[in-house]
């Protein structure tokens, strides 16, 4: 599909790029959207989950039964490592601290090295 475009040098400016900027204006942004939209597209689907999903969490949070409820889980999680902890052998410990210490990386080697 031709279109016919009409460009004109105006005297006053010197002959503008106006025109040339016209013409290669919509080509250049079909190749931008062909090239990086969809990039643009993944990374605002992310955003907009992300976005959705902190809503979520803040309308959660503002529940008080909800928020009580958050606490008391992480404090039983807390009790049960403390547990865990005081309960194993002397060998268990090492091990545990040492995959610990692995998992969370850089803070030593394990003891078995």
């Amino acid at each position: 599909m031709l279109q016919k475009v009409e460009c004109r040098v105006e005297p006053a400016d010197g002959g503008s790029p106006t025109c040339v900027t016209k013409l290669l204006q919509k080509p250049l942004a079909k190749w931008i959207d062909f090239l990086y939209g969809p990039f643009f597209r993944v990374i605002g689907f992310f955003y907009r989950s992300y976005t959705a999903n902190r809503a979520r969490v803040a309308k959660l949070k503002s529940n008080e039964k909800v928020a009580a409820f958050l606490k008391l889980m992480a404090i039983l999680i807390l009790v049960g490592w403390i547990l865990i902890w005081f309960l194993a052998s002397d060998e268990s410990r090492t091990r545990l601290v040492d995959d610990i210490k692995q998992s969370i990386g850089g803070f030593g080697t394990s003891s078995g090295e």
